[in-house]
């Protein structure tokens, strides 16, 4: 019924220079058109038809004195759609697109009907070329500032080459690249520490990191915050979404040399954020928590950051197994818990895994109720 977008996921690490290579290419089969509502029909196989005047229509053999008008059709994202709805005022999208309630024949006689008496009104249509036709991934209002991913890694690039050698070798974990564009700049010259992992194993390194986000299709802000990176198992935590201590920018018109002051600024400030919460990560291993508290600790910060019911059992079930691997089987740490949010992490959809990996950050810097805190606990 409805077109998805593709994106592209890396789960481990990638350099840097093939991480923007991504973007552009991303970038390459996206384009953009301002159309005024009353010149889109919809119809019944949930595409959307503009018609608009051709261009030097009066080179044209069959042109009669008349405007020559011509047709362009784009599937609709249901993301999409439900923009467009709201745009312009029409029925609730879980009705609207729920084939139980309605078919194709329906949908279209009800939006063109809503298109014909509503305000006629100027809407950016973001489109992308895939699979052969055109689809259309987000329906915004003409005061969205477009601001795309090839501008914000370039704004990035331009921010890490001034930061002379400890800018080289940057690399990128987690990076994904689709309507929306997160992931973990890494400097791989720096390291904060080892990740302590029980037993006198010890660790991998770990790394400062920026946690970039940017949403092209009206989802989201430009963000940076703070992260970190753990060489031992390709987790990621983020600091600050929720502290204000970052960037956080509103897709509006901004001046680019504003916008890259701001970024430069704020990339600076991620990763000074970035060794604090290095210097919490080690330290959790020391917070020793009650046993019996650990799921009501789970289920009270898996309510607090809206995760599902599958996460939430996920995470509660691999901190005793991350607190038996580490050597402490049924005395559990701060350490094993925020270790065991961002492992479960890798297996959620991109939402999810960026709520756990924020929520593992949030846990490093929490002040946890006594009740949640082991009442003794003897270092061996």
């Amino acid at each position: 019924m409805f077109q998805e977008i593709k994106f592209d996921y890396v789960r481990g690490r990638q350099n840097w220079e093939e991480f923007m290579v991504k973007v552009r290419n991303w970038e390459a089969d996206n384009h953009d058109q301002v159309v005024e509502s009353r010149t889109i029909a919809y119809r019944d196989d949930d595409s959307l038809v503009h018609t608009a005047e051709v261009a030097n229509a009066g080179d044209n053999p069959f042109y009669n004195g008349q405007p020559l008008m011509e047709e362009s059709a784009s599937k609709l994202t249901r993301h999409a759609l439900g923009q467009f709805i709201e745009r312009m005022d029409g029925p609730p999208l879980r009705w609207f697109a729920d084939e139980r309630h309605t078919d194709g024949a329906l949908r279209a006689e009800v939006m063109n009907d809503v298109i014909r008496h509503r305000e006629n009104k100027e809407l950016l249509l973001r489109n992308r070329n895939q699979g052969g036709e055109t689809i259309v991934r987000s329906v915004l209002s003409d005061q969205y500032g477009v601001f795309n991913h090839d501008e914000f890694v370039g704004l990035i690039a331009n921010a890490i080459d001034n930061m002379s050698t400890v800018g080289e070798r940057v690399e990128v974990f987690g990076g994904e690249i689709g309507d929306k564009m997160r992931g973990y700049v890494l400097l791989p010259n720096v390291v904060f520490g080892q990740d302590p992992r029980g037993n006198g194993r010890g660790g991998g390194d770990l790394h400062p990191s920026v946690y970039i986000h940017n949403s092209e299709t009206g989802t989201g802000k430009v963000r940076i915050h703070g992260g970190l990176y753990s060489s031992v198992c390709d987790n990621g935590v983020i600091y600050g979404w929720n502290q204000d201590a970052g960037l956080e920018l509103i897709h509006r018109s901004i001046s680019r040399r504003t916008i890259a002051s701001m970024v430069a600024d704020a990339c600076v400030a991620a990763f000074k954020l970035s060794e604090e919460a290095a210097e919490k990560f080690i330290a959790a291993e020391r917070i020793f928590l009650e046993p019996l508290a650990i799921e009501n600790l789970a289920t009270k910060w898996a309510d607090k950051y809206g995760l599902t019911l599958g996460s939430v059992e996920a995470w509660s079930n691999m901190i005793e197994v991350e607190s038996a691997q580490n050597g402490r089987r049924g005395e559990p740490t701060l350490f094993d818990v925020v270790n065991a949010a961002t492992f479960t992490a890798q297996a959620q959809e991109p939402d999810e895994r960026e709520l756990m990996e924020r929520l593992g950050g949030d846990l490093l810097f929490a002040e946890l109720p006594e009740r949640f805190m082991a009442q003794e606990r003897v270092l061996s």
